[in-house]
């Protein structure tokens, strides 16, 4: 009878391990699964200069319809600023052409935003200063930033 119980206790001791071992392996699984998306590609965590230019390519797309509708375009985004500022994926690319890039767009922002005539040309030279950098630097966007032009 005390073999019994010996039995039973490590049996018991067995299969709590083994479930224990279980729950970790799937909880490891599920960390490991929530680094990627619903398509199985990993997660990108996109630096503060990337989540910056993807809003102002958005406020862009904003910019140019109120300028085709004839509306007022308002104050320049304060965030634009963060332009000199915010970190970016690989530090080595905030260099000193993107720095004379970014004052360059600023200017043109400021201009931009200022323009009581010619908003059409003043958008456009400031689409243009994300276009020339982007030539120089990383060209990945190259095609939506050609898409901003307003033809006259």
């Amino acid at each position: 009878m005390r073999k019994f119980f010996i039995a039973i206790s490590v049996f018991v001791a067995l299969i709590s391990c083994s479930e224990k071992q279980q729950d970790s392996e799937v909880s490891e699984k599920k960390t490991k699964e929530s680094d990627f998306n619903a398509d199985g590609f990993k997660m990108y965590e996109m630096s503060q200069m990337a989540t910056l230019m993807e809003r102002m390519a958005k406020e862009h797309e904003e910019v140019r319809e109120k300028i085709l509708k004839g509306d007022s375009l308002g104050s320049i985004p304060m965030d634009y600023y963060d332009i000199y500022t915010a970190s970016f994926t690989d530090s080595a690319d905030n260099d000193a052409t993107f720095k004379s890039w970014a004052k360059l767009y600023i200017a043109a922002e400021e201009s931009l935003y200022s323009a009581s005539k010619n908003k059409i040309v003043a958008f456009n030279a400031a689409v243009d200063v994300c276009y020339q950098c982007h030539t120089q630097k990383c060209g990945g966007p190259i095609p939506r930033i050609k898409k901003l032009y307003i033809k006259e």
